[in-house]
């Protein structure tokens, strides 16, 4: 029983066909993958899963807490993948010495780099960009099709009617974080539009990143009629 749900839950993980193929490219080419998106887009489990399959390890960095020093790595004689997140805390950043270590790795030909965040190829990295060439993958690969949908819910078992699933294809519009809260909450207890409802007004309302029709869904299900459209 207990191997069974594990198989489902790692088996619930919709891999995103075109930003997958991305990332194989960039794989075999050895060349920066720069990820996209807003929180809960799936960057991370992009990175992780990619990773799983191909039985690659990694170093894991966050921007957050970066310094130029730890980015100083030791050549070797096969390659090291690097994985920079939350890349977008450098946007503001004015250290310039982590900025050089950064294009540094960018540069080196042992090392696969792949730097994930919430914009988009940050502008001190033009130039890098263009003379040693990106992979980009933003989040409109990243985000769930009507396709993905009926393949996640079929690994998730969730028996939608058409009619719900039409409604919440439109609603959350592809947001892949939208769809496995629903998978959790609904493996918790069938009471699940109350609990999506108030973890996503809570999220919104921090991130104010999604359109205003998740929004209206988030009222509708909870009853508010004081909600209002962003």
């Amino acid at each position: 029983m207990e191997k069974a749900k594990k198989a489902r839950e790692r088996d619930c993980y919709i891999k995103p066909i075109k930003a997958w193929k991305l990332m194989k490219a960039a794989d075999e080419e050895n060349m920066t993958t720069y990820i996209y998106g807003v929180t809960g887009s799936g960057k991370t489990s992009l990175v992780k899963h990619y990773m799983i399959r191909q039985k690659e390890t990694y170093d894991l960095f966050d921007a957050e807490t970066l310094c130029a020093e730890e980015l100083k790595l030791p050549s070797v004689k096969t390659r090291r993948i690097v994985v920079i997140d939350n890349l977008h805390r450098l946007a503001w950043d004015n250290d310039e010495k982590l900025r050089e270590a950064v294009l540094a790795l960018i540069r080196r030909e042992d090392i696969w780099l792949i730097l994930s965040g919430r914009c988009p190829v940050l502008p001190w990295m033009s130039d890098a960009r263009f003379r040693e060439g990106f992979y980009v993958i933003d989040e409109e690969l990243l985000f769930f099709s009507p396709k993905d949908v009926k393949r996640f819910t079929k690994a998730a078992d969730i028996i939608l009617t058409e009619e719900m699933e039409r409604r919440l294809v439109g609603l959350f519009r592809g947001y892949p974080l939208a769809w496995y809260m629903l998978y959790q909450r609904i493996r918790e207890n069938d009471k699940w539009r109350d609990w999506v409802s108030s973890i996503m007004r809570r999220y919104l309302s921090g991130h104010r990143i999604m359109c205003g029709t998740i929004w209206n869904f988030m009222c509708m299900t909870s009853g508010n009629r004081r909600c209002r459209s962003f």
